[in-house]
């Protein structure tokens, strides 16, 4: 399987890319903390996001990246910090790689060890996570199903399985798979009964990168794995369950929910350098995407559309769509000053109206 460039590690890639004179977008105060990763509240009224992100990156042992704040989507008030990750006995103390809303105003997120559920009053924890990277869980539609990347303890380094849990707490189930596979990458469909996902096939001499990993669906609580017939990982069901998008051999692919021949809609090149770095738009219709040099939407019949980002590089986070559909979020990195820092931005699906959140 492909890996996934570290969270730091694309900071530090696209800070050297991004040397010399940069515009800037917006104006920014020296108290600017920036952040990356944003997720809509499921009202669209609130934005979450991991921070608060060092603005010096000559000082990677500082504290940072440990807390999830929220700050309202129209940018009216300051953000708030509502978690704090738990300490870890580590250089640098706690890293959040990814927030989500689950139900009743519940913040899922993920550390660099485990996966929690807080009410910001008070957390849970949820399981051991197996996979570093982003999209190593999901939630169900009404927010009350956690799937997870997790450590399957099998004999195997780094072993993987997708379990279930409920949002509040409680390994609900582990999903089975045979001897010498791994899971992971769930992804719910929009009636929370089924959940797409990759097996990897160890051991197996089936040839190039990918053939080893299939894009199987299985229910979430009975039922044996079928495979779609394609070679990937990352799949996410589209909001109308008629479609799965994924990364596979070529780039950027989807194939029918019920599986078929795949179709590529941005070839490799172009596309998916940090992992799946998509989303779908809520109709079902668009796909937002990132590649870590720019950003934009693929439309199902291939129509694309680059954004303009001057002075700015998107960050390796997927792009989060709002709920009605008409803007997107996402953390892209910019150079102020001579000085590197990441923060929140929104624009307009049509690629109008670019403004710095927070």
């Amino acid at each position: 399987m492909i890996m996934r460039l570290g969270v730091l590690a694309a900071v530090v890639v696209a800070a050297v890319l991004l040397a010399g004179s940069v515009q800037q977008v917006g104006a920014e105060s020296a108290s600017f903390a920036g952040g990356y990763g944003p997720a809509w509240s499921p009202d669209g009224t609130q934005i979450a996001y991991v921070g608060p992100l060092p603005n010096e990156l000559s000082h990677p042992i500082k504290p940072g990246f440990d807390s999830v704040l929220v700050v309202s989507a129209d940018g009216s008030g300051a953000p708030r910090v509502v978690v704090t990750a738990p300490r870890q006995e580590t250089l640098g103390g706690s890293t959040i790689n990814e927030v989500r809303w689950a139900a009743g105003d519940r913040l899922v997120y993920q550390d660099s060890f485990s996966l929690y559920s807080s009410t910001g009053h008070a957390s849970a924890h949820l399981g051991a996570i197996g996979s570093v990277g982003g999209d190593a869980f999901a939630l169900s539609r009404d927010g009350r199903q956690v799937a997870f990347t997790a450590h399957c303890g099998c004999n195997v380094q780094q072993g993987t399985d997708v379990q279930f849990v409920a949002a509040t707490g409680g390994v609900d189930r582990v999903l089975p798979h045979p001897k010498g596979t791994l899971d992971s990458y769930p992804s719910f469909s929009p009636d929370g009964r089924n959940v797409v996902f990759t097996r990897t096939f160890l051991n197996s001499k089936a040839g190039p990168p990918f053939a080893t990993d299939l894009i199987e669906v299985a229910g979430v609580h009975s039922g044996a794995a079928r495979s779609l017939g394609v070679n990937g990982y990352d799949p996410v069901f589209s909001p109308d369950g008629r479609w799965v998008a994924f990364i596979g051999r070529d780039g950027l692919e989807i194939v029918a929910a019920n599986g078929g021949k795949a179709r590529t809609l941005l070839p490799g090149g172009r596309c998916c350098n940090f992992g799946a770095v998509y989303s779908w738009s809520p109709d079902s219709q668009t796909l937002a995407y990132e590649s870590g040099s720019h950003a934009g939407t693929i439309s199902r019949s291939g129509s694309k559309f680059v954004f303009p980002l001057p002075g700015l590089r998107p960050d390796g986070h997927t792009p989060q769509w709002s709920p009605d559909g008409k803007t997107i979020a996402f953390s892209a990195i910019r150079n102020r000053d001579g000085e590197f820092g990441e923060g929140i931005y929104l624009i307009n699906a049509d690629g109008s109206g670019l403004r710095r959140l927070e």
